[in-house]
């Protein structure tokens, strides 16, 4: 939340539970006032514009807290009287309300010669709820993560964390890839272009999902997620953050479509060079249709990311 805005999916025995979580220059705008082209603090800006870049600092302690809040339909349609026999074992349409809350604290250590950041990870909290058909299931916290501590180190280039070893009490043999995972996508959005930008510029990243549908092949779609600066202050940036969803799969058995987008904002932190808050809302509809069954699946989501610099 962080995270980027990207699809994912929790499974559920027997339900597909669709958690919405953590996802190119435009012309040139006016050019900023006097205060405006100083250096702020942590963000180099001058007569061309702010140059941003998300970079964590050695010795400092980072929070990051994401919130995900969705409302998913599902709907699958029998064409067949073979197909309409497998669906009637469960009851459709399935409506399933789900949030999910995690936080991680990253806290970096001073500088290698070659400038990589060493840095200890832990995820204090990544707990979900879900409501399905009405019915509210227990809270949970995966044990693959409970409790683990991640090393790793930033690197210098390309500002990337490298996980190296992780430690802890009974851990779940996937914790590694769990915690990568977690980490990537806190960091996906957004991806800065290495040119100053200017109030009134964008920046566009695609970013590939894919999404599990019940008795189908995967969908792969992506969203392409565009970025438009505001307004720059002396604390921070304001960017408009707008998505549209594009599929990436092509099935000459199946016919899909999707439609929908997302929009929201985020603050950029001028001095510690990282989002203050990210926050999104949107809907979106996809459709496939099989030879022997019509899937229909709708989704509300709202997302909010914190990045908080000790």
């Amino acid at each position: 939340m962080g995270a980027h805005r990207r699809i994912k999916f929790c499974y559920l025995p027997g339900v597909l539970l669709m958690c919405l979580a953590l996802c190119s220059c435009g012309a040139s705008g006016p050019a900023f006032t006097k205060a405006a082209v100083q250096e702020q603090q942590g963000v180099i800006c001058d007569s061309q514009g702010c140059l941003f870049q998300w970079s964590y600092a050695p010795s400092r302690t980072y929070a990051t807290n994401i919130f995900i809040q969705s409302s998913n339909y599902l709907m699958p349609e029998g064409k067949s009287e073979a197909a309409k026999e497998r669906l009637k074992q469960t009851q459709f349409p399935i409506q399933i309300e789900s949030s999910r809350t995690t936080r991680i604290i990253i806290t970096t250590d001073k500088a290698d010669q070659q400038g990589n950041i060493p840095f200890v990870s832990k995820v204090i909290e990544d707990t979900t709820s879900n409501t399905v058909g009405g019915k509210k299931l227990p809270s949970t916290q995966p044990a693959a993560i409970e409790d683990a501590v991640f090393t790793g180190l930033i690197d210098q280039k390309t500002k990337r964390m490298n996980i190296l070893s992780v430690k802890g009490k009974n851990l779940a043999p996937q914790a590694k890839s769990t915690i990568t995972k977690v980490l990537d996508d806190a960091q996906k959005q957004p991806q800065f272009p290495d040119y100053p930008m200017k109030i009134g510029d964008t920046f566009t990243q695609r970013l590939k999902l894919q999404i599990p549908v019940p008795g189908l092949q995967p969908v792969d779609m992506f969203n392409i997620v565009k970025y438009t600066l505001r307004k720059v202050e002396s604390s921070f940036a304001l960017f408009d953050v707008k998505t549209d969803f594009e599929l990436a799969t092509k099935n000459s058995q199946m016919q899909m479509s999707v439609d929908g987008g997302e929009l929201g904002s985020m603050r950029f932190d001028m001095q510690n060079k990282l989002p203050l808050d990210y926050i999104t809302s949107g809907d979106m509809r996809l459709t496939i249709d099989a030879p022997d069954v019509r899937v229909t699946i709708k989704s509300n989501s709202n997302t909010k990311m914190e990045y908080i610099a000790k």
